[in-house]
């Protein structure tokens, strides 16, 4: 069943449904989205959980309509996110060096550990990550290079072999330089909290996520075309009854409900977003 035959299941004989609208609905005890319907005599709603609204057109004492503009933002901008993790690694760096400064001939003893811990993880990331980056060397792949005409040779081969030699030999070294990198920059950063430069330590953590963050955003370079701007507009009803209710209607901005309620304005609409009062016939 449809919402429009939802709400004329509810309809009483010689009733007419005259528009049909989707909305949030809000009254004093709940919020749901809803289908609504304007009779000849009454104001209907019906949503997916049982939700339900029936606020007869004699019981409607005022109208408030007002146009309501939302702005958000989609996707991420690589370049701000990589901005936000150089600043914060710049920052903290001067955060450091000013620490340094004030706690005199200790502080360049600070300083200089601040340095090996910071320089040695950047180091021990970057060998982790281009030693991951080697891939698997394909023997066959020299023998797909060769044309039908070249001869395959003995010599062909023992370059491709020579070659994954070279490249297990690189990720050895790259594996050794980061390992002995890591090792540094524990050594430096356990001897900066013992000797009791808290402060220089929490700095230096902050650098390095910084500079996890100015990584990650240079990751999302290929993966996102960047932000999206998106503003859009709503048309807020909110209906009072005889009673003190409020009721309160968010649908389209183009939605007519307060005229098919058979109101009329008693002032003219000059903006877009202006509030517009109405009052019952």
């Amino acid at each position: 069943m449809t919402a429009t035959q939802t709400l004329r299941a509810h309809l009483v004989p010689n009733e007419s449904l005259n528009a049909v609208y989707e909305g949030q609905v809000e009254t004093e005890s709940e919020r749901a989205a809803m289908t609504i319907g304007v009779t000849d005599r009454r104001l209907l709603g019906c949503g997916d959980e049982g939700a339900f609204v029936d606020v007869k057109q004699e019981y409607i004492t005022s109208i408030q309509s007002t146009r309501r503009a939302t702005s958000s933002v989609r996707g991420v901008d690589d370049r701000i996110v990589t901005a936000v993790g150089v600043a914060i690694a710049v920052l903290s760096v001067l955060g450091i060096t000013l620490v340094a400064a004030l706690a005199g001939t200790a502080g360049i003893f600070a300083l200089g550990l601040s340095v090996a811990a910071i320089a040695g993880t950047t180091a021990a990331a970057l060998a982790f990550r281009q030693g991951a980056g080697f891939e698997a060397f394909d023997r066959t792949q020299p023998l797909e290079s060769l044309s039908e005409a070249e001869p395959v040779t003995t010599l062909s081969l023992d370059e491709a072999f020579d070659f994954e030699l070279d490249l297990e030999a690189d990720r050895q070294r790259l594996g050794l330089a980061g390992g002995a990198s890591a090792v540094i920059a524990v050594v430096s950063f356990g001897w900066l909290l013992l000797s009791g430069s808290v402060l220089a330590a929490g700095l230096v953590a902050s650098a390095l996520v910084g500079l996890a963050v100015a990584g990650y955003g240079r990751s999302l370079e290929n993966e996102y075309e960047g932000l999206e701007f998106e503003t859009t507009h709503q048309k807020h009803v909110e209906i009072t009854t005889v009673d003190g209710r409020t009721l309160t209607i968010r649908t389209d901005s183009s939605a007519d409900l307060e005229c098919e309620l058979g109101c009329w304005t008693t002032q003219r609409q000059e903006f877009p977003l202006e509030s517009v009062q109405y009052e019952t016939r």
